[in-house]
């Protein structure tokens, strides 16, 4: 390579300018073994030491890492990330491997103090020479360590080697912090003229969509202003593989699958488009590859991401007054789909329509289960609960499959494997032995393979499980509380069981817990969606809310949600018989002026939730939970305005990265947890973020869907339909207008922020000029850690010593275990 990229790395910023090898890939196999851990009783973070990551790392600390300086010729764009960072999802146990290097200029000879951070191992040679080993192996989670590189006058090389061993999610990064005082120098070569890079990738870095989903009509870029005249055809790729790429599937078997294709730009046009909603088909938030042209035949690519939901075609199909046609239309269209999922096979089952070649054309979903990749359960529940259900309508072929899948799996860690299936949230647990419970009752004279058990045994084992698990969840709830992400599969396994248990005492325990989860949609519902706090949240799943799993069970259930194509539990509802109690449906159907306040404990953790909500708004929180502490996928914040799922939320970012793959991430969970107040629709949250977090807290903004955003000094005013939202922020805030989150973030910088939070409404203010004039006339002072204002409508509100006080009076929270909404009459006035 002839051109050089030269870069400068100010002090505290990351070195994050390399070239990288390809990623090697390596299968990791070990002796089965059994384990003894047991199920996470929190929705945080839980570790879990598999017999494969033992051995591995044991042979690991004993192996000589090379030192190899070839073929370590890919450019790394960093965009905005100040990682190194090729982290993904491989369903079943692989070694990650990986060089880059870069180079350094110094003026002198130098010591340079910098902070390593990884999850895995890495080693740094510079010019040759090994001057640092870091192996914390912390599984996903951070490590740092100070270190210092030494640097020769004149051009120095520095070589990273960085591994970890991948068991499902994987966060496989490096980062150097540069903690000198003096700014650093460098370069890396490049494959074509500097200007010519340049161009591509500041295009690509400003590139971003003008919505985040798309309901209609065409799907648009923006393209930045550039100097330069552009006229090239970019390269489209619609849900690429991940970095890593293998021949192992995920567990998300609802992607479309698309051919590449071309877009043609010009310089004088500001945006493009890339097709069209009632074209483009997704089954959840769709990641998209953008590829610039280079002159040497190659592509800089940068990955998007957006939603597109096709309102008037799904919306035909749930039309029906009737809750069984309504079932009947969602079948059909699940067994159309050109998906591998088993759901739609199971669908054309029960419809009498078998797949002559299933083996072939649901290969992926097979394959998982034989695997024992992450999520196999997911995919074998609904195959055993419908071959229970339903076996006679399965041919010869497909039952030898299903006999042979089921006898031959690992049902839980006290059976002998080297998978790293994750058996220990309440959700995977519970399909587990579900599945186990269906298996040894379907083949009872069967010795299965990995357990060495009849199926008689398997079955009367399982069944002590479930009551196990069923009476821990009727003492406690959800652990993963109201999480858009897995109440679905919690479903996947109370319909499973309802659908053809054959024990009634074991039916009736589903039915049950299909009541209890179906009463929370109904109290959380706002918007046609679950409009909550999660005990579990995805950036895919919060940005993509029509298009998901709950969604679609309130389209079946009451026509209240959107109709779509995520299929897993819907399929087992829709073969079902089971109906949602009559009783739910003034939780969700508020009349104009009424509105319902809820408060409950969930979870071991006794998180405390509080939903208030009315026709036009939902105010959610999560109260004193962890408040201040490090935080995972817990989204602890939640407005909805209007009645076409408008969501916004605050969280802390536990990534810089704004799509990326981390857990916390950008948009999803809270780097630090906040402490939370609320009482009906005033809402206060204190952050205190550490002095090694992200230095700022941000609000997402779906500009697209609002009609109105006014901005006043620290305060910030919403109008969506007849609902309205003012938000202040103690240290002010920015709205970002740059790269792919342009105008969608409202961003407060800072380590400690006050946010007050006040929803309201045309029916309870008239104008939403009245709504401001009346919110800038609460006299609101705040200081450290004390806020107050007269609220027009509640009196005298202070935040004072972490408590929340309505004129004079500490506001408590007594909620318990009980669901027990409280709907009130005639207070939206």
């Amino acid at each position: 390579m002839d051109h050089k990229l030269f870069y400068k790395v100010l002090s505290n910023g990351s070195l994050n300018r390399f070239l990288h090898s390809d990623i090697r890939l390596t299968s990791i196999s070990t002796e089965k073994e059994t384990m003894n851990t047991s199920v996470s009783n929190t929705e945080g973070y839980y570790q879990v030491d598999y017999p494969v990551r033992k051995k591995f790392l044991k042979n690991r600390f004993n192996e000589a890492i090379p030192y190899i300086n070839n073929g370590i010729n890919k450019v790394y764009i960093p965009f905005e990330n100040t990682r190194v960072d090729f982290s993904s999802f491989i369903s079943v146990p692989h070694r990650l491997e990986c060089y880059v290097k870069t180079y350094i200029l110094s003026n002198k000879k130098v010591n340079m103090p910098f902070r390593l951070k990884t999850c895995g191992g890495t080693r740094i040679w510079v010019n040759g020479n090994l001057q640092e080993v870091f192996e914390p192996f912390t599984r996903n989670h951070g490590t740092e360590k100070i270190i210092q590189l030494s640097f020769e006058r004149g051009k120095n090389e520095i070589l990273v080697y960085f591994d970890d061993l991948a068991e499902r999610d994987v966060n496989y990064y490096f980062e150097l912090l540069n903690l000198s005082k003096d700014s650093i120098k460098g370069f890396i070569p490049i494959p074509i003229p500097l200007d010519e890079f340049s161009v591509a990738e500041t295009f690509l870095y400003k590139l971003y969509f003008d919505q985040d989903i798309y309901r209609k009509g065409e799907i648009k870029l923006v393209t930045p202003d550039i100097e330069n005249k552009i006229d090239k055809s970019l390269k489209v790729r619609l849900n690429p593989e991940k970095y890593v790429e293998d021949d192992m599937h995920d567990g998300n078997i609802t992607d479309f699958k698309y051919d590449d294709f071309h877009i043609d730009i010009r310089n004088e046009n500001s945006k493009i488009s890339i097709g069209t909603v009632d074209k483009l088909k997704t089954a959840g938030i769709t990641t998209c590859q953008i590829g610039y042209p280079l002159s040497n035949g190659e592509y800089l690519t940068r990955r998007i991401k957006f939603t597109l939901y096709n309102q008037e075609k799904f919306k035909a199909y749930m039309n029906e007054d009737s809750l069984e046609k309504r079932k009947s239309n969602a079948l059909f269209y699940f067994a159309s789909l050109p998906l591998e999922d088993i759901n739609v096979l199971l669908a054309n089952i029960h419809l009498g329509n078998p797949d002559k070649d299933f083996i072939t054309n649901f290969n992926s979903a097979f394959k998982l289960i034989e695997t024992k990749g992450d999520c196999a359960d997911f995919v074998l529940v609904p195959m055993l609960s419908v071959y229970a259900k339903e076996k006679w309508k399965f041919p010869k072929e497909m039952q030898e499959k299903v006999k042979e899948l089921a006898i031959n799996f690992r049902y839980w860690i006290d059976e002998p494997g080297n998978d790293v299936m994750w058996y220990f949230s309440e959700n995977h647990a519970l399909l587990f032995h579900i599945s186990q419970y269906y298996a040894g009752y379907l083949f009872p004279e069967e010795v299965f393979t990995v357990s060495k058990r009849s199926g008689s045994e398997q079955y009367h084992i399982a069944k002590s499980r479930l009551v196990d698990w069923f009476d821990n969840f009727y003492n406690y709830g959800f652990t993963e509380w109201n999480s858009t992400t897995y109440l679905p599969i919690d479903l996947i396994g109370f319909f499973g069981l309802y659908l053809a248990a054959p024990d009634q005492e074991i039916k009736d325990l589903a039915k049950r817990a299909l009541d209890y989860t179906f009463k929370i949609i109904a109290i959380n519902y706002h918007g046609g969606t679950l409009s909550s706090t999660y005990g579990r949240s995805y950036e895919h799943n919060l940005k993509a809310m029509p298009l998901g799993e709950i969604s679609n069970i309130l389209s079946i259930a009451w026509r209240n949600g959107y109709f779509n194509n995520a299929l897993r539990p819907s399929t087992l509802f829709a073969i079902s018989d089971y109906s949602p109690p009559d009783k739910l449906i003034p939780y969700m159907e508020l009349n104009e002026g009424n509105a319902l306040k809820a408060e409950y404990k969930q979870g071991k953790n006794q998180a405390y939730t509080y939903i208030f909500k009315c026709k036009a708004y939902s105010l959610a929180s999560l109260i004193d939970f962890k408040a201040n502490k490090k935080g995972h996928q817990q989204h602890v914040l939640n407005i909805s305005l209007g009645s076409e799922c408008t969501l916004l939320w605050i969280n802390h970012p536990g990534e810089i990265e704004y799509s990326g793959e981390n857990r916390p991430s950008f948009w999803a969970g809270n780097g630090d947890i906040p402490l939370i107040k609320q009482y009906q629709n005033l809402a206060l949250l204190h952050y205190k973020l550490k002095k090694d977090s992200i230095p700022f807290i941000h609000m997402y903004l779906p500009y697209w869907e609002l009609d109105n955003v006014i901005k006043v000094g620290k305060w910030i005013f919403i109008k969506k339909d007849d609902s309205y939202l003012a938000a202040y922020f103690s240290n002010g805030y920015e709205i970002t207008n740059e790269s792919a989150i342009s105008f969608r973030e409202v961003r407060s910088n800072g380590l400690e922020h006050q946010v007050l939070l006040k929803c309201s409404s045309s029916h309870e203010v008239g104008s939403f000029e009245r709504f401001q004039s009346l919110i800038k006339n609460v006299n609101l002072t705040d200081s450290h850690q004390c806020i107050s204002l007269n609220d027009y409508q509640f009196g005298s509100v202070n935040y004072f010593k972490e408590c929340l006080y309505i004129n004079d009076q500490a506001i408590t929270y007594d909620g318990n275990y009980i669901l027990n909404p409280t709907l009130m009459k005639g207070v939206i006035t």
